[in-house]
């Protein structure tokens, strides 16, 4: 009995002091397998939370990308409406080869690309996947890079993924928290805080490299090539 009870006191000590890979090489592999990724989709939530829990509003979204150039990003945006009371209300960004796409309910407005457009959304939506587009096309987005100060600090597990857990610096965020799979090198989750508020992004159903239709990508005038 004493030699099974020191034997699970090591198991717990060496687990408790084994050491994360570097936050920086978690990082640098989570770049490059969206880089490198064919194809990307996704669906997710964001929630702002006040500083003590409670919620105050949800964004909903779906992320699809095919490279070079096909991206759609569409969020539901809920209303601070009294229940029953009026419905999610759809806003999208289309880019394919004809161009980049802005559209809210029916109305679409032709915008310079895709920077411009999570851009303009980019208060409705609570920045709803503007890190992911920036991984996926690194070279349209310029230095997304999470810098200084990148440490990882557990492992967790998100929608039973084991991830690492990783406190770093964000150039348009500031100081926030990212979740990264331990063996995809995803991004599941991401947390940021303002003075009043603390925003989570978490992201699933993600798919890598899986065939996507091209009409996932074109407005109601637009057809196939």
């Amino acid at each position: 009995m004493k030699t099974l009870l020191l034997a699970h006191f090591l198991f717990i000590t060496i687990a408790a002091c084994a050491e994360f890979p570097p936050a920086e090489h978690i990082l640098s592999k989570m770049s490059k397998a969206y880089a490198q990724a064919k194809s990307y989709q996704d669906s997710g939530k964001v929630t702002v939370y006040t500083h003590g829990g409670r919620p105050v509003s949800e964004v909903r979204f779906s992320t699809r990308f095919v490279r070079p150039t096909n991206y759609s990003f569409t969020t539901f945006l809920r209303p601070s409406l009294p229940a029953g009371e009026g419905g999610d209300i759809e806003l999208s960004i289309l880019a394919n080869s004809s161009g980049t796409f802005l559209k809210f309910d029916d109305a679409v407005e032709s915008v310079p690309n895709i920077a411009h457009a999570h851009g303009a959304i980019v208060g409705a939506a609570k920045r709803a996947g503007d890190l992911t587009w920036r991984l996926l096309m690194p070279d349209a987005a310029g230095p997304s890079h999470l810098v200084s100060g990148s440490t990882v600090v557990a492992e967790e597990s998100i929608d039973e993924v084991p991830c690492y857990r990783i406190r770093a610096l964000h150039p348009g965020l500031g100081e926030c928290e990212i979740w990264i799979g331990v063996i995809d090198n995803l991004l599941r989750k991401l947390r940021f805080k303002t003075p009043s508020f603390t925003t989570e992004e978490v992201h699933r159903t993600i798919e890598m490299n899986k065939n996507i239709p091209e009409k996932d990508f074109l407005l109601k005038h637009q057809s196939s090539p």
